[in-house]
Protein backbone atom coordinates (compact mmCIF):
# COMPACT_ATOMS: atom_id res chain seq x y z
CA UNK A 1 0.00 0.00 0.00
CA UNK A 2 1.35 3.43 -0.90
CA UNK A 3 1.60 5.74 2.10
CA UNK A 4 -1.04 8.51 2.20
CA UNK A 5 0.16 12.12 2.26
CA UNK A 6 0.69 13.93 5.54
CA UNK A 7 -1.78 16.81 5.91
CA UNK A 8 -1.36 19.58 8.45
CA UNK A 9 1.07 19.94 11.34
CA UNK A 10 -0.18 19.83 14.95
CA UNK A 11 2.87 21.80 16.11
CA UNK A 12 1.69 24.88 14.18
CA UNK A 13 -0.56 27.39 15.95
CA UNK A 14 -3.12 28.43 13.33
CA UNK A 15 -4.98 31.74 13.37
CA UNK A 16 -7.89 30.95 11.09
CA UNK A 17 -11.57 30.77 12.07
CA UNK A 18 -12.23 28.73 8.90
CA UNK A 19 -9.47 26.17 9.55
CA UNK A 20 -10.55 22.50 9.42
CA UNK A 21 -11.22 20.96 12.78
CA UNK A 22 -8.44 18.80 14.19
CA UNK A 23 -9.13 15.21 15.28
CA UNK A 24 -6.87 14.08 18.10
CA UNK A 25 -6.08 10.38 18.65
CA UNK A 26 -4.15 8.84 21.50
CA UNK A 27 -1.83 10.85 23.71
CA UNK A 28 -0.26 13.62 21.64
CA UNK A 29 0.20 17.35 21.37
CA UNK A 30 -1.74 19.92 19.38
CA UNK A 31 -1.26 23.66 19.02
CA UNK A 32 -4.80 23.99 17.73
CA UNK A 33 -6.54 26.57 15.60
CA UNK A 34 -7.71 29.92 16.98
CA UNK A 35 -11.27 30.71 15.90
CA UNK A 36 -11.59 33.84 18.07
CA UNK A 37 -9.07 36.62 18.75
CA UNK A 38 -10.07 39.90 20.41
CA UNK A 39 -8.44 42.67 22.44
CA UNK A 40 -10.21 44.07 25.50
CA UNK A 41 -9.27 46.61 28.20
CA UNK A 42 -8.78 46.85 31.90
CA UNK A 43 -10.86 49.85 32.94
CA UNK A 44 -8.68 52.85 33.77
CA UNK A 45 -5.52 51.23 32.47
CA UNK A 46 -3.82 50.77 29.12
CA UNK A 47 -6.50 50.45 26.39
CA UNK A 48 -6.92 46.95 25.03
CA UNK A 49 -4.11 45.58 27.16
CA UNK A 50 -5.57 42.04 27.13
CA UNK A 51 -5.82 39.66 24.18
CA UNK A 52 -8.01 36.56 24.28
CA UNK A 53 -7.93 33.55 21.97
CA UNK A 54 -10.41 30.70 21.72
CA UNK A 55 -8.53 27.69 20.38
CA UNK A 56 -10.12 24.51 19.02
CA UNK A 57 -8.04 21.53 20.18
CA UNK A 58 -10.12 18.66 18.80
CA UNK A 59 -13.47 18.04 17.20
CA UNK A 60 -15.70 14.98 17.67
CA UNK A 61 -15.38 15.31 21.45
CA UNK A 62 -15.39 14.70 24.24
CA UNK A 63 -11.70 13.88 24.52
CA UNK A 64 -10.32 12.00 27.52
CA UNK A 65 -8.15 14.72 29.08
CA UNK A 66 -6.06 17.86 28.65
CA UNK A 67 -2.85 16.77 30.28
CA UNK A 68 -0.58 19.81 30.16
CA UNK A 69 0.14 23.16 28.51
CA UNK A 70 3.31 24.91 27.36
CA UNK A 71 3.95 28.43 26.10
CA UNK A 72 7.13 28.68 24.05
CA UNK A 73 8.06 25.26 25.44
CA UNK A 74 7.72 26.46 29.04
CA UNK A 75 5.29 24.46 31.15
CA UNK A 76 2.47 26.56 32.61
CA UNK A 77 -0.19 25.49 35.10
CA UNK A 78 -3.33 27.37 36.13
CA UNK A 79 -5.39 27.63 39.29
CA UNK A 80 -9.12 27.00 39.56
CA UNK A 81 -9.84 30.56 38.40
CA UNK A 82 -7.68 30.10 35.32
CA UNK A 83 -4.72 32.23 36.42
CA UNK A 84 -1.18 31.06 35.67
CA UNK A 85 0.66 29.95 38.78
CA UNK A 86 4.24 29.18 39.70
CA UNK A 87 5.81 30.57 36.53
CA UNK A 88 7.01 33.71 34.87
CA UNK A 89 3.50 34.11 33.45
CA UNK A 90 1.72 34.67 36.78
CA UNK A 91 -0.59 37.70 36.43
CA UNK A 92 0.16 37.75 32.71
CA UNK A 93 -1.65 34.66 31.42
CA UNK A 94 -5.00 32.95 32.08
CA UNK A 95 -6.67 29.87 30.64
CA UNK A 96 -9.83 27.78 30.91
CA UNK A 97 -10.44 24.57 28.96
CA UNK A 98 -13.23 22.17 28.09
CA UNK A 99 -13.18 18.54 26.89
CA UNK A 100 -15.95 18.87 24.32
CA UNK A 101 -18.99 17.31 25.92
CA UNK A 102 -22.10 17.29 23.76
CA UNK A 103 -23.80 19.42 24.92
CA UNK A 104 -21.36 21.47 26.98
CA UNK A 105 -23.06 22.82 30.13
CA UNK A 106 -21.65 26.32 29.73
CA UNK A 107 -19.45 28.47 27.54
CA UNK A 108 -15.78 29.04 28.28
CA UNK A 109 -15.13 32.27 30.19
CA UNK A 110 -11.88 33.57 31.72
CA UNK A 111 -11.72 36.32 34.34
CA UNK A 112 -8.36 37.92 33.66
CA UNK A 113 -7.81 40.07 36.74
CA UNK A 114 -9.78 43.29 36.41
CA UNK A 115 -10.03 43.10 32.62
CA UNK A 116 -13.38 43.45 30.91
CA UNK A 117 -14.89 40.23 29.51
CA UNK A 118 -13.89 39.33 25.93
CA UNK A 119 -16.22 41.17 23.58
CA UNK A 120 -18.91 39.37 21.59
CA UNK A 121 -18.35 36.11 23.49
CA UNK A 122 -21.58 35.07 25.16
CA UNK A 123 -23.05 32.20 27.13
CA UNK A 124 -24.42 30.83 23.85
CA UNK A 125 -20.88 30.14 22.53
CA UNK A 126 -20.60 26.71 24.13
CA UNK A 127 -18.68 24.91 21.35
CA UNK A 128 -20.39 21.64 22.21
CA UNK A 129 -18.45 18.65 20.90
CA UNK A 130 -15.19 20.61 20.67
CA UNK A 131 -12.28 20.31 23.06
CA UNK A 132 -11.18 23.93 23.38
CA UNK A 133 -9.27 26.48 25.41
CA UNK A 134 -9.86 30.17 26.15
CA UNK A 135 -6.42 31.71 26.52
CA UNK A 136 -5.86 35.30 27.65
CA UNK A 137 -2.59 37.27 27.61
CA UNK A 138 -1.89 40.64 29.24
CA UNK A 139 0.17 43.19 27.30
CA UNK A 140 3.67 43.60 28.73
CA UNK A 141 4.81 47.14 27.97
CA UNK A 142 8.31 46.42 29.35
CA UNK A 143 8.82 43.35 27.20
CA UNK A 144 9.85 41.06 30.02
CA UNK A 145 7.34 38.29 29.40
CA UNK A 146 6.47 38.30 25.71
CA UNK A 147 9.61 39.54 24.00
CA UNK A 148 8.70 37.76 20.76
CA UNK A 149 5.02 38.59 20.80
CA UNK A 150 2.43 36.00 21.71
CA UNK A 151 4.14 32.78 22.81
CA UNK A 152 3.52 29.62 20.80
CA UNK A 153 0.98 27.49 22.71
CA UNK A 154 0.82 23.72 22.71
CA UNK A 155 -1.36 21.34 24.66
CA UNK A 156 -0.73 17.66 25.42
CA UNK A 157 -4.01 15.84 25.10
CA UNK A 158 -5.52 12.42 25.50
CA UNK A 159 -7.76 12.34 22.48
CA UNK A 160 -11.20 11.18 21.47
CA UNK A 161 -12.86 8.06 22.83
CA UNK A 162 -13.64 5.06 20.65
CA UNK A 163 -16.05 2.21 20.13
CA UNK A 164 -14.57 -1.08 21.37
CA UNK A 165 -16.58 -4.20 20.37
CA UNK A 166 -14.71 -6.15 23.05
CA UNK A 167 -16.51 -3.95 25.60
CA UNK A 168 -19.91 -4.38 23.91
CA UNK A 169 -22.06 -7.17 25.35
CA UNK A 170 -24.14 -7.23 22.14
CA UNK A 171 -21.04 -8.22 20.11
CA UNK A 172 -20.10 -11.93 20.20
CA UNK A 173 -17.52 -12.34 22.95
CA UNK A 174 -17.84 -8.75 24.12
CA UNK A 175 -18.73 -7.57 27.61
CA UNK A 176 -19.77 -4.09 28.65
CA UNK A 177 -21.99 -1.09 27.80
CA UNK A 178 -20.12 0.14 24.69
CA UNK A 179 -22.48 0.46 21.68
CA UNK A 180 -21.87 1.49 18.06
CA UNK A 181 -23.13 4.94 17.02
CA UNK A 182 -23.77 5.86 20.69
CA UNK A 183 -20.95 8.29 21.45
CA UNK A 184 -21.97 8.50 25.13
CA UNK A 185 -20.86 4.87 25.58
CA UNK A 186 -17.47 5.20 23.88
CA UNK A 187 -14.40 4.50 26.00
CA UNK A 188 -10.78 5.44 26.54
CA UNK A 189 -9.83 2.58 28.87
CA UNK A 190 -9.11 -0.79 27.30
CA UNK A 191 -9.80 -4.38 28.29
CA UNK A 192 -6.15 -4.42 29.46
CA UNK A 193 -5.23 -1.47 31.71
CA UNK A 194 -1.81 -1.23 30.02
CA UNK A 195 -3.33 -0.77 26.58
CA UNK A 196 -6.02 1.95 26.46
CA UNK A 197 -8.67 1.56 23.79
CA UNK A 198 -8.13 5.25 23.03
CA UNK A 199 -4.60 4.44 21.87
CA UNK A 200 -5.46 1.38 19.75
CA UNK A 201 -5.04 1.98 15.99
CA UNK A 202 -7.72 -0.50 14.92
CA UNK A 203 -10.37 0.77 17.32
CA UNK A 204 -9.79 4.30 16.04
CA UNK A 205 -10.06 2.98 12.48
CA UNK A 206 -13.30 1.15 13.28
CA UNK A 207 -14.77 4.23 14.95
CA UNK A 208 -13.75 6.35 11.96
CA UNK A 209 -15.53 3.92 9.63
CA UNK A 210 -18.65 4.10 11.83
CA UNK A 211 -18.39 7.89 11.72
CA UNK A 212 -18.43 10.43 14.54
CA UNK A 213 -21.98 11.46 15.37
CA UNK A 214 -23.40 14.36 17.37
CA UNK A 215 -27.06 15.35 17.61
CA UNK A 216 -27.86 12.71 15.01
CA UNK A 217 -25.47 14.28 12.49
CA UNK A 218 -22.19 12.85 11.23
CA UNK A 219 -19.49 15.40 11.99
CA UNK A 220 -16.45 13.36 10.96
CA UNK A 221 -15.55 9.95 9.60
CA UNK A 222 -17.05 7.73 6.93
CA UNK A 223 -20.44 6.87 8.45
CA UNK A 224 -20.81 3.35 7.07
CA UNK A 225 -23.69 1.14 8.28
CA UNK A 226 -22.71 -1.62 10.67
CA UNK A 227 -23.69 -4.32 8.14
CA UNK A 228 -21.18 -2.78 5.73
CA UNK A 229 -18.23 -3.21 8.13
CA UNK A 230 -16.19 -6.35 8.77
CA UNK A 231 -16.07 -5.72 12.52
CA UNK A 232 -14.32 -9.03 13.28
CA UNK A 233 -11.28 -7.99 11.21
CA UNK A 234 -10.89 -4.77 13.23
CA UNK A 235 -11.23 -6.71 16.49
CA UNK A 236 -8.51 -9.10 15.34
CA UNK A 237 -6.30 -6.13 14.54
CA UNK A 238 -7.02 -4.54 17.92
CA UNK A 239 -5.91 -7.71 19.70
CA UNK A 240 -2.73 -7.91 17.62
CA UNK A 241 -1.93 -4.24 18.33
CA UNK A 242 -2.35 -4.79 22.08
CA UNK A 243 -0.15 -7.90 21.94
CA UNK A 244 2.60 -5.99 20.10
CA UNK A 245 2.25 -2.81 22.16
CA UNK A 246 1.42 -0.79 19.04
CA UNK A 247 -0.30 2.52 19.79
CA UNK A 248 -1.66 5.43 17.79
CA UNK A 249 -1.03 9.08 18.50
CA UNK A 250 -1.40 12.18 16.40
CA UNK A 251 -3.77 14.56 14.66
CA UNK A 252 -5.77 14.39 11.45
CA UNK A 253 -8.13 17.04 10.11
CA UNK A 254 -11.75 17.25 9.05
CA UNK A 255 -10.70 18.33 5.54
CA UNK A 256 -8.44 15.29 5.03
CA UNK A 257 -9.48 12.56 2.61
CA UNK A 258 -11.42 10.01 4.65
CA UNK A 259 -9.74 7.02 3.06
CA UNK A 260 -6.28 8.52 3.68
CA UNK A 261 -7.17 9.04 7.34
CA UNK A 262 -8.30 5.40 7.60
CA UNK A 263 -5.08 4.26 5.91
CA UNK A 264 -2.93 6.29 8.32
CA UNK A 265 -4.78 4.87 11.32
CA UNK A 266 -4.31 1.27 10.17
CA UNK A 267 -0.71 1.90 9.14
CA UNK A 268 0.09 2.72 12.78
CA UNK A 269 -0.99 -0.84 13.64
CA UNK A 270 0.78 -2.58 10.78
CA UNK A 271 -2.40 -2.88 8.73
CA UNK A 272 -4.15 -1.52 5.69
CA UNK A 273 -7.76 -1.17 4.51
CA UNK A 274 -9.18 -3.77 2.12
CA UNK A 275 -12.62 -4.44 0.68
CA UNK A 276 -14.54 -7.62 1.46
CA UNK A 277 -17.31 -7.65 -1.11
CA UNK A 278 -19.43 -4.66 -0.15
CA UNK A 279 -17.85 -4.44 3.32
CA UNK A 280 -14.99 -2.31 4.62
CA UNK A 281 -12.38 -4.58 6.14
CA UNK A 282 -8.70 -4.47 7.06
CA UNK A 283 -5.58 -6.58 6.91
CA UNK A 284 -3.11 -6.88 9.79
CA UNK A 285 0.48 -8.09 9.67
CA UNK A 286 0.56 -11.04 12.03
CA UNK A 287 1.42 -14.75 11.92
CA UNK A 288 -1.19 -16.63 9.91
CA UNK A 289 -2.65 -20.12 10.35
CA UNK A 290 -2.82 -22.10 7.09
CA UNK A 291 -6.48 -22.97 6.53
CA UNK A 292 -6.46 -25.10 3.36
CA UNK A 293 -4.54 -26.17 0.25
CA UNK A 294 -5.31 -25.14 -3.33
CA UNK A 295 -4.39 -27.73 -5.98
CA UNK A 296 -4.96 -27.90 -9.71
CA UNK A 297 -8.25 -29.70 -9.00
CA UNK A 298 -9.60 -26.54 -7.32
CA UNK A 299 -8.90 -24.27 -10.29
CA UNK A 300 -11.59 -23.29 -12.80
CA UNK A 301 -9.58 -21.09 -15.16
CA UNK A 302 -6.16 -19.72 -15.93
CA UNK A 303 -3.78 -19.34 -12.99
CA UNK A 304 -1.17 -16.61 -13.28
CA UNK A 305 1.58 -15.56 -10.91
CA UNK A 306 4.18 -12.80 -10.86
CA UNK A 307 6.95 -14.78 -9.23
CA UNK A 308 9.20 -11.90 -8.18
CA UNK A 309 8.85 -8.26 -7.21
CA UNK A 310 10.33 -5.67 -9.59
CA UNK A 311 13.90 -4.88 -8.63
CA UNK A 312 13.15 -1.25 -7.77
CA UNK A 313 10.35 -2.30 -5.37
CA UNK A 314 12.35 -5.00 -3.56
CA UNK A 315 13.87 -2.68 -0.97
CA UNK A 316 16.31 -3.69 1.75
CA UNK A 317 16.64 -0.46 3.77
CA UNK A 318 14.02 1.94 5.16
CA UNK A 319 14.45 5.21 7.02
CA UNK A 320 11.31 5.49 9.18
CA UNK A 321 9.97 8.93 10.04
CA UNK A 322 7.78 9.26 13.15
CA UNK A 323 6.53 11.94 15.52
CA UNK A 324 8.81 12.26 18.55
CA UNK A 325 7.87 13.80 21.89
CA UNK A 326 11.58 14.16 22.70
CA UNK A 327 11.95 16.39 19.63
CA UNK A 328 9.10 18.75 20.52
CA UNK A 329 6.58 16.51 18.76
CA UNK A 330 8.11 17.09 15.34
CA UNK A 331 8.35 14.37 12.68
CA UNK A 332 11.93 13.11 12.74
CA UNK A 333 13.91 10.36 11.05
CA UNK A 334 14.90 7.30 13.07
CA UNK A 335 18.03 5.28 12.42
CA UNK A 336 17.82 3.37 9.12
CA UNK A 337 16.41 -0.13 9.33
CA UNK A 338 18.43 -2.38 7.05
CA UNK A 339 18.81 -6.13 6.50
CA UNK A 340 22.40 -6.92 5.60
CA UNK A 341 21.52 -10.35 4.20
CA UNK A 342 19.13 -8.72 1.74
CA UNK A 343 21.68 -6.06 0.78
CA UNK A 344 24.13 -8.83 -0.10
CA UNK A 345 21.44 -10.78 -1.95
CA UNK A 346 20.41 -7.69 -3.97
CA UNK A 347 23.96 -6.61 -4.71
CA UNK A 348 23.60 -3.22 -3.03
CA UNK A 349 21.40 -0.98 -0.92
CA UNK A 350 17.96 0.06 -2.10
CA UNK A 351 16.63 2.63 0.36
CA UNK A 352 13.45 4.61 0.79
CA UNK A 353 11.96 6.86 3.46
CA UNK A 354 8.66 5.84 5.03
CA UNK A 355 6.42 8.25 6.96
CA UNK A 356 4.42 6.98 9.94
CA UNK A 357 2.54 10.17 10.90
CA UNK A 358 0.44 8.54 13.64
CA UNK A 359 3.32 6.63 15.27
CA UNK A 360 5.11 8.27 18.21
CA UNK A 361 7.41 5.47 19.39
CA UNK A 362 10.75 4.80 17.71
CA UNK A 363 10.67 1.05 18.38
CA UNK A 364 7.18 0.76 16.89
CA UNK A 365 8.28 2.75 13.83
CA UNK A 366 11.29 0.45 13.41
CA UNK A 367 9.13 -2.68 13.66
CA UNK A 368 6.73 -1.33 11.05
CA UNK A 369 9.66 -0.43 8.82
CA UNK A 370 11.00 -3.97 9.17
CA UNK A 371 7.59 -5.28 8.13
CA UNK A 372 7.73 -2.88 5.19
CA UNK A 373 11.00 -4.43 4.03
CA UNK A 374 9.68 -7.97 4.41
CA UNK A 375 6.40 -7.28 2.60
CA UNK A 376 8.22 -5.52 -0.24
CA UNK A 377 9.99 -8.80 -0.95
CA UNK A 378 6.88 -10.99 -1.11
CA UNK A 379 6.02 -11.90 -4.68
CA UNK A 380 2.68 -11.48 -6.38
CA UNK A 381 0.04 -10.86 -7.49
CA UNK A 382 -1.17 -14.43 -7.91
CA UNK A 383 -4.51 -14.90 -9.70
CA UNK A 384 -6.58 -17.88 -8.58
CA UNK A 385 -10.01 -18.65 -10.16
CA UNK A 386 -11.45 -21.35 -7.91
CA UNK A 387 -14.36 -23.74 -7.47
CA UNK A 388 -17.46 -23.05 -5.41
CA UNK A 389 -16.15 -24.66 -2.21
CA UNK A 390 -13.77 -21.71 -1.80
CA UNK A 391 -16.64 -19.25 -1.61
CA UNK A 392 -16.37 -18.91 2.17
CA UNK A 393 -12.73 -17.83 2.21
CA UNK A 394 -11.89 -14.16 2.49
CA UNK A 395 -9.06 -11.65 2.09
CA UNK A 396 -6.56 -12.01 4.89
CA UNK A 397 -6.85 -15.80 5.05
CA UNK A 398 -3.69 -17.84 4.58
CA UNK A 399 -3.71 -20.95 2.38
CA UNK A 400 -1.13 -23.11 0.63
CA UNK A 401 -1.01 -23.20 -3.18
CA UNK A 402 0.37 -26.43 -4.63
CA UNK A 403 0.27 -25.95 -8.42
CA UNK A 404 3.72 -26.88 -9.79
CA UNK A 405 2.68 -25.87 -13.31
CA UNK A 406 2.98 -22.19 -12.34
CA UNK A 407 5.97 -22.57 -10.01
CA UNK A 408 4.00 -22.76 -6.76
CA UNK A 409 4.92 -25.86 -4.77
CA UNK A 410 3.45 -25.96 -1.24
CA UNK A 411 3.66 -22.15 -1.27
CA UNK A 412 1.89 -20.29 1.59
CA UNK A 413 -0.02 -17.27 0.31
CA UNK A 414 -2.26 -14.61 1.81
CA UNK A 415 -5.48 -13.86 -0.04
CA UNK A 416 -5.61 -10.12 -0.69
CA UNK A 417 -8.75 -9.66 -2.79
CA UNK A 418 -11.88 -11.59 -3.76
CA UNK A 419 -14.36 -11.22 -6.60
CA UNK A 420 -17.44 -13.23 -7.51
CA UNK A 421 -18.36 -13.96 -11.11
CA UNK A 422 -21.83 -12.48 -11.80
CA UNK A 423 -22.61 -15.30 -14.25
CA UNK A 424 -21.21 -18.43 -12.61
CA UNK A 425 -21.07 -17.30 -8.98
CA UNK A 426 -17.56 -18.74 -8.70
CA UNK A 427 -14.94 -16.93 -6.59
CA UNK A 428 -11.64 -15.58 -7.88
CA UNK A 429 -8.87 -14.50 -5.53
CA UNK A 430 -5.76 -12.39 -5.76
CA UNK A 431 -2.96 -13.42 -3.43
CA UNK A 432 0.66 -12.74 -2.54
CA UNK A 433 3.30 -15.00 -1.06
CA UNK A 434 3.57 -15.26 2.73
CA UNK A 435 6.88 -15.92 4.49
CA UNK A 436 6.10 -17.34 7.92
CA UNK A 437 9.51 -16.50 9.41
CA UNK A 438 9.23 -12.77 8.78
CA UNK A 439 6.96 -12.04 11.75
CA UNK A 440 9.37 -13.15 14.49
CA UNK A 441 12.16 -11.27 12.71
CA UNK A 442 10.16 -8.03 12.25
CA UNK A 443 9.13 -8.04 15.92
CA UNK A 444 12.67 -8.64 17.13
CA UNK A 445 12.04 -12.16 18.40
CA UNK A 446 14.86 -13.53 16.25
CA UNK A 447 17.90 -11.96 14.68
CA UNK A 448 17.92 -14.17 11.61
CA UNK A 449 16.05 -12.78 8.58
CA UNK A 450 14.08 -15.24 6.45
CA UNK A 451 15.32 -15.86 2.91
CA UNK A 452 13.83 -13.78 0.12
CA UNK A 453 10.74 -15.66 -1.11
CA UNK A 454 10.97 -17.18 -4.55
CA UNK A 455 9.03 -19.56 -6.75
CA UNK A 456 9.94 -23.23 -7.00
CA UNK A 457 11.87 -24.41 -10.04
CA UNK A 458 9.26 -25.21 -12.64
CA UNK A 459 9.23 -28.73 -14.00
CA UNK A 460 7.53 -28.52 -17.41
CA UNK A 461 6.70 -32.23 -17.41
CA UNK A 462 2.95 -32.80 -17.62
CA UNK A 463 1.73 -35.71 -15.48
CA UNK A 464 -0.39 -38.53 -16.87
CA UNK A 465 -4.17 -38.15 -16.58
CA UNK A 466 -5.74 -39.41 -13.37
CA UNK A 467 -6.97 -42.99 -13.57
CA UNK A 468 -10.44 -41.79 -12.70
CA UNK A 469 -10.54 -39.33 -15.63
CA UNK A 470 -11.39 -41.90 -18.35
CA UNK A 471 -12.97 -45.35 -18.85
CA UNK A 472 -12.45 -47.70 -21.82
CA UNK A 473 -14.88 -50.24 -23.31
CA UNK A 474 -14.86 -52.42 -26.45
CA UNK A 475 -18.15 -51.91 -28.31
CA UNK A 476 -20.01 -52.52 -31.55
CA UNK A 477 -21.40 -49.40 -33.20
CA UNK A 478 -24.57 -49.96 -35.30
CA UNK A 479 -26.19 -47.64 -37.86
CA UNK A 480 -28.71 -48.46 -40.66
CA UNK A 481 -28.22 -52.16 -40.16
CA UNK A 482 -24.42 -52.00 -40.36
CA UNK A 483 -22.32 -52.84 -37.28
CA UNK A 484 -18.61 -52.08 -36.89
CA UNK A 485 -16.12 -52.74 -34.06
CA UNK A 486 -14.89 -49.79 -31.99
CA UNK A 487 -13.18 -48.68 -28.78
CA UNK A 488 -15.21 -46.19 -26.69
CA UNK A 489 -13.66 -43.73 -24.18
CA UNK A 490 -15.78 -41.58 -21.84
CA UNK A 491 -14.64 -39.05 -19.26
CA UNK A 492 -13.13 -35.57 -19.07
CA UNK A 493 -9.82 -33.87 -18.40
CA UNK A 494 -9.34 -33.15 -14.69
CA UNK A 495 -6.49 -30.70 -15.35
CA UNK A 496 -8.24 -27.36 -16.04
CA UNK A 497 -5.27 -25.86 -17.88
CA UNK A 498 -5.20 -28.66 -20.47
CA UNK A 499 -5.21 -27.19 -23.98
CA UNK A 500 -5.59 -30.50 -25.95
CA UNK A 501 -6.02 -34.28 -25.46
CA UNK A 502 -4.19 -36.96 -27.49
CA UNK A 503 -5.64 -40.46 -28.02
CA UNK A 504 -3.59 -43.44 -29.26
CA UNK A 505 -4.24 -47.20 -29.51
CA UNK A 506 -2.42 -50.48 -30.15
CA UNK A 507 -3.06 -54.22 -30.26
CA UNK A 508 -2.44 -55.64 -26.84
CA UNK A 509 0.58 -57.91 -26.77
CA UNK A 510 2.70 -59.34 -23.98
CA UNK A 511 6.03 -57.60 -23.44
CA UNK A 512 5.28 -54.21 -25.05
CA UNK A 513 6.94 -51.17 -23.53
CA UNK A 514 5.03 -47.99 -22.67
CA UNK A 515 6.22 -46.32 -25.89
CA UNK A 516 5.86 -49.29 -28.32
CA UNK A 517 3.55 -49.74 -31.33
CA UNK A 518 1.13 -46.86 -30.76
CA UNK A 519 -1.01 -45.63 -33.63
CA UNK A 520 -3.79 -43.11 -34.02
CA UNK A 521 -2.42 -39.98 -32.40
CA UNK A 522 -5.59 -37.93 -32.89
CA UNK A 523 -5.67 -34.54 -31.15
CA UNK A 524 -8.98 -33.41 -29.65
CA UNK A 525 -10.27 -30.32 -27.87
CA UNK A 526 -9.79 -30.28 -24.07
CA UNK A 527 -13.58 -30.23 -23.60
CA UNK A 528 -14.19 -33.64 -25.25
CA UNK A 529 -16.05 -36.14 -23.06
CA UNK A 530 -16.59 -39.03 -25.56
CA UNK A 531 -14.12 -40.48 -28.03
CA UNK A 532 -14.91 -43.33 -30.48
CA UNK A 533 -11.95 -45.11 -32.08
CA UNK A 534 -12.98 -47.04 -35.21
CA UNK A 535 -10.91 -48.76 -37.90
CA UNK A 536 -9.98 -51.53 -35.50
CA UNK A 537 -10.08 -55.30 -36.22
CA UNK A 538 -13.21 -57.10 -35.02
CA UNK A 539 -12.92 -59.13 -31.85
CA UNK A 540 -9.31 -58.04 -31.26
CA UNK A 541 -7.89 -56.93 -27.91
CA UNK A 542 -6.50 -53.37 -27.73
CA UNK A 543 -4.96 -50.88 -25.31
CA UNK A 544 -5.61 -47.11 -25.46
CA UNK A 545 -3.30 -44.29 -24.28
CA UNK A 546 -4.43 -40.80 -23.29
CA UNK A 547 -2.14 -37.78 -22.90
CA UNK A 548 -2.78 -34.14 -21.98
CA UNK A 549 -1.07 -31.21 -23.66
CA UNK A 550 -0.40 -28.21 -21.37
CA UNK A 551 1.19 -25.03 -22.75
CA UNK A 552 2.41 -26.98 -25.76
CA UNK A 553 4.04 -29.75 -23.68
CA UNK A 554 2.62 -33.26 -24.20
CA UNK A 555 2.40 -35.20 -20.96
CA UNK A 556 2.86 -38.81 -19.92
CA UNK A 557 0.50 -41.55 -21.03
CA UNK A 558 -2.37 -43.04 -19.09
CA UNK A 559 -2.70 -46.58 -20.54
CA UNK A 560 -6.14 -48.20 -20.34
CA UNK A 561 -7.16 -51.73 -21.28
CA UNK A 562 -7.06 -54.33 -22.53
CA UNK A 563 -10.49 -54.12 -24.14
CA UNK A 564 -11.87 -56.25 -26.97
CA UNK A 565 -13.41 -54.55 -30.00
CA UNK A 566 -16.89 -55.68 -31.12
CA UNK A 567 -17.97 -57.56 -34.26
CA UNK A 568 -18.68 -56.44 -37.85
CA UNK A 569 -21.87 -56.99 -39.85
CA UNK A 570 -22.30 -55.33 -43.32
CA UNK A 571 -26.00 -54.68 -43.86
CA UNK A 572 -29.00 -56.60 -42.47
CA UNK A 573 -31.20 -59.48 -43.87
CA UNK A 574 -32.92 -57.27 -46.44
CA UNK A 575 -29.58 -56.06 -47.76
CA UNK A 576 -28.34 -59.68 -48.05
CA UNK A 577 -31.49 -60.70 -50.05
CA UNK A 578 -31.06 -57.74 -52.44
CA UNK A 579 -27.44 -58.66 -53.00
CA UNK A 580 -28.34 -62.29 -53.81
CA UNK A 581 -30.95 -61.17 -56.36
CA UNK A 582 -28.34 -59.12 -58.18
CA UNK A 583 -25.96 -62.09 -58.27
CA UNK A 584 -28.68 -64.40 -59.65
CA UNK A 585 -29.51 -61.96 -62.50
CA UNK A 586 -25.86 -61.62 -63.45
CA UNK A 587 -25.59 -65.38 -63.69
CA UNK A 588 -28.81 -65.65 -65.77
CA UNK A 589 -27.55 -63.18 -68.37
CA UNK A 590 -24.11 -64.81 -68.49
CA UNK A 591 -22.31 -61.61 -67.54
CA UNK A 592 -18.74 -62.46 -66.57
Amino acid sequence: MKAPPIAGNPTDFILDPQAPASYVMGRTNNSGAAIYRKEHPSPGKTPNDHETFVVILSGAGPIEAIESFKADDVAVTFDADGAAIGSDYSSWMWQKTQLGACPEPSALMVTAGDASPPPDWTAAHKLSGYAAAMWTLRYDSKGKHFQGGEPKPTWVLKGVKVYDPRQDSTYPGGSGPCRPYDESTYVWAGVDPDYPAGENPYLHALTWVLGRWQNGKRVMGIGAPLVGIDVAAFVEGANVADANGWKIGGVQYSADNKYDVLSNMLQAGGGEPISLGAKISCFVNAPKVVLDTITIADVTGRVSAQLTQPRRDRINRIIPRYRSEDHKWEVVSAAPVAVDDYVAFDGGERTKEADYPLVQDVDQASQLARYGIENAREFGPISLPLRLRWHGYRPGDCVVVDIPEVGLVAQPVVLTNKTISPTSGLPSFTARSETTGKHAYALGQTGTPPPTPSASTYDPAVPAPDEDDWTLAGVTLTDNGTSIPALLLTGEASNPITDAILFEYRVAEVGLGDDDNWTGGTVEAPTIIRKEITGVTPETTYEVAIRYRVRGVIGARLILGPATAGTMVVGGAAAQSDLQTVIDRIDAYGIP
